[in-house]
């Protein structure tokens, strides 16, 4: 695969950087004022942020005490058009879904496949953590928009309370 640009498009993306600061100033004061306005409401807790200063504020997470709350939940907020998902279905950054790790397919040369190299192998399975697979089935993301106006937000806030109160 190749993943290089050509200089055109490196052109274009040095003048988008020049936004990135703005986007992720706007997307984390975003995310604040969401963990403001929920705090308190419903079954939920918010997963830790261990550094707010340096999270670039894309996601808040709620976690739920069952995977058919977050199914609510989730169906309530999309019946009225918010965008709202889960890490569990997420299809990334999730290892049940990482077929060359299940598979110990490492680099096509044989001399640097990592498993072959291995001197204790190590079988990995689709059950081997099963504590994270909770967690994530249990994990709701509301996602930030740098462009929304405010009042949008406190609307979209709002039909989160709706879902949020409901049992």
């Amino acid at each position: 695969m190749n993943f290089r640009i050509n200089e055109i498009l490196s052109a274009v993306l040095r003048v988008q950087l020049a936004r990135l600061d703005g986007m992720l100033d706007a997307m984390l004061t975003e995310k604040r004022l969401m963990i403001q306005a929920l705090d308190g409401v419903g079954d939920f807790t918010f997963n830790p942020i261990h550094d707010i200063e340096g999270d670039c504020g894309t996601t808040l997470a709620l976690l739920f005490e069952t995977p058919e709350r977050v199914r609510d939940v989730l169906a309530q907020l999309h019946e009225q058009g918010v965008s709202a998902s889960t890490p569990i279905d997420s299809g990334r950054h999730v290892y049940t879904n990482w077929e060359p790790v299940l598979k110990q397919q490492g680099a096509h040369h044989p001399g640097m496949d990592a498993y072959k190299r291995a001197e204790v192998p190590v079988a990995y399975t689709p059950d081997m953590c099963p504590n994270t697979l909770d967690i994530l089935a249990r994990t709701l993301f509301l996602h930030t928009d740098p462009t929304r106006p405010r009042a949008d937000l406190d609307a979209l806030i709002e039909i989160i309370r709706r879902a949020l109160s409901t049992l």
